[in-house]
């Protein structure tokens, strides 16, 4: 994928993790929220951080159980804690 594509996916994704939970369930059975989280160290860890951030507070609890399985509140935290971008950091 192009840079511009791999953005493009990202921001998709980040919007299906915000959307009902049938969708959301179709983005973890999909298997790419492992592969999300790997593009965390990347310039693309704002889309990341928006699409576990959106399933996080859109999800059941089954579905933020499977989030938090697979590293999500570490990856955030991170995310906040980084003071090399100061528009996240806190």
């Amino acid at each position: 994928l192009s840079n511009t594509n791999l953005k493009s996916l990202l921001w998709i994704f980040s919007n299906l993790a915000a959307a009902n939970h049938d969708q959301i369930q179709a983005v973890i059975d999909s298997g790419a929220l492992p592969l999300i989280l790997k593009h965390w160290d990347s310039d693309y860890r704002k889309e990341v951080a928006w699409t576990m951030t959106n399933l996080l507070s859109s999800g059941t609890l089954e579905q933020q159980n499977y989030a938090l399985g697979i590293g999500a509140i570490p990856t955030l935290f991170r995310y906040l804690d980084d003071e090399s971008d100061p528009a996240f950091s806190i």
